[in-house]
């Protein structure tokens, strides 16, 4: 089989297993009254820890980025450059590039292995819910781990209200 049709059959695998392709499921789980998530709304960078471990999602119109920093271990990124997001809140895409950096400074990089992964989202204000994680390659305690609340990371500037240098100077003169 060619490379395009094993990353279709495994997608296929992913969507059904999350059931992004069943509209039963995201009708018993979601709330009547609330509108799916669009890109817009699920955009932005958004942290969850558990443990002494942090997650952080990074989500850009077609990009995703997901850090993991493993306590006393390392930091692992795995990113997809074209995701999805589809009408029942399903974010989908393939990581191609997964890269690990170890306390030790020792690094691993792995490019061009499709692995696909599915996850739903909900916005519930400054939050951000993933309760479906479905990511090829990574085990069961890595999903657990995934699922749950990431709370919105302002940016530094808007967090900190720092001036612009402009501004800065012509107070000073």
């Amino acid at each position: 089989m060619r490379a395009n049709q094993v990353f279709i059959a495994l997608l296929a695998v992913v969507l059904v297993s999350t059931g992004a392709l069943s509209s039963d499921s995201a009708a018993q789980d979601a709330d009547p009254s609330a509108a799916p998530p669009s890109m817009q709304d699920i955009s932005g960078r958004w942290s969850k820890k558990v443990g002494d471990d942090e997650f952080v999602l990074d989500i850009n119109k077609s990009r995703f980025v997901l850090e993991g920093k493993v306590a006393g271990r390392g930091v692992s990124t795995m990113r997809a450059d074209d995701v999805q997001l589809s009408k029942d809140g399903i974010l989908f895409g393939v990581v191609r590039s997964i890269a690990w950096k170890g306390l030790d400074g020792s690094i691993s990089m792995h490019k061009d292995q499709l692995r696909p992964f599915a996850m739903r989202c909900r916005v519930l204000g400054e939050s951000l819910s993933v309760p479906d994680v479905r990511f090829f390659g990574v085990d069961s305690a890595g999903h657990l781990a995934m699922i749950g609340v990431y709370e919105h990371i302002q940016p530094a500037l808007a967090a900190a209200k720092v001036k612009p240098a402009s501004a800065n100077e012509t107070q000073r003169k």
